[in-house]
């Protein structure tokens, strides 16, 4: 934010009242727990239950890998605040964008499944939003990565969920 933004009265009385706005919103309640809801079909404990569930069924072969995916998941707001390991199979109409230089290779794609979208209350499961277009990036000897690259990464994620959040 820039200096000239912390001065200016109005769009700090913006930015407090979207935030006010934003808390004082009633999802409504769970219907399994009771407790209340804190986005459109979101309750956190009993997703972040459901998340951490189906760990035991999926990998994604590298176990620092999987442990930041699920530092994600388990920390998680709503829906769409955290990362999914998905299947490669999932992904269709794969092309090289030519880029993404010498530690990794992008590529444009199509995943068929698409994201958790909507919370189905009589079917009692998320809906999916695909197909959907997105861009997909393989880090080259991505099976070496470190704990330490994991622990940036997190912290970068961290600070970038934060400045989203002032």
């Amino acid at each position: 934010m820039s200096s000239r933004q912390d001065e200016d009265p109005d769009y700090m009385d913006f930015i407090e009242n979207e935030s006010k706005t934003k808390s004082n919103i009633d999802f409504g309640k769970c219907l399994d727990c009771g407790k209340e809801r804190s986005s459109v079909g979101w309750c956190k404990d009993c997703e972040i239950n459901a998340l951490k569930d189906n760990f035991k069924n999926w990998t994604s072969g590298n176990i620092n890998m999987d442990n930041f995916i699920k530092h994600t998941q388990l920390h998680a707001n709503e829906c769409v605040d955290y990362l999914e390991y998905v299947n490669f199979d999932q992904f269709d109409l794969m092309e090289d964008t030519n880029k993404g230089g010498a530690f990794s290779t992008i590529f444009s794609a199509v995943w068929m499944e698409g994201p958790r979208w909507v919370w189905d209350e009589e079917a009692e499961k998320w809906t999916r939003n695909g197909p959907v277009k997105v861009a997909l990036k393989r880090l080259n000897n991505s099976q070496n990565i470190s704990e330490e690259y994991f622990k940036q990464v997190i912290y970068s994620f961290k600070v970038f969920y934060l400045s989203l959040n002032i």
